[in-house]
């Protein structure tokens, strides 16, 4: 059992094995935490206070406004895939075109990393999912 955060190797149905923050146990709906610090190569307690800074809650779910904020205050810049009845881009897709670079991914209900073609998650992630924002630097 993990007390403490950690690295460790997942493998994803789909998309094969990749490397991914763990949080504290007691921590739920910390994606966007897990996400920036795998897109920064920071701690998840770095990460954490830095969505903390910009509204998040502990353990509830980050709202788009929060990450707009959190990101925008990185120098990260937005673009989005998926507005209202129009779907994005598959995590498939994106993931083939952008085979170098870092990137924050958000599908629905879910954030990862994605650096150099590598999804940095421990949560199943489908190639068919949609992505509706992806955040890079400018």
């Amino acid at each position: 059992m993990l007390t403490k955060p950690t690295t460790i190797i997942f493998r994803t149905k789909y998309l094969g094995f990749y490397v991914g923050v763990t949080g504290p146990l007691n921590e739920r709906s910390d994606c966007s935490v897990k996400a920036l610090a795998n897109y920064m190569s920071t701690t998840y307690d770095e990460s954490h206070k830095q969505h903390s800074t910009y509204g998040r809650v502990y353990a509830k779910g980050t709202t788009p406004i929060t990450l707009r904020l959190t990101y925008r205050s990185l120098g990260l810049k937005c673009t989005t895939y998926g507005v209202g009845s129009v779907k994005g881009i598959s995590v498939g897709s994106f993931v083939r075109k952008n085979s170098v670079g870092r990137f924050i991914v958000v599908i629905t209900g879910h954030a990862f990393a994605l650096i150099d073609g590598k999804i940095m998650d421990e949560a199943l992630v489908k190639s068919l999912a949609r992505v509706q924002m992806s955040w890079c630097v400018r």
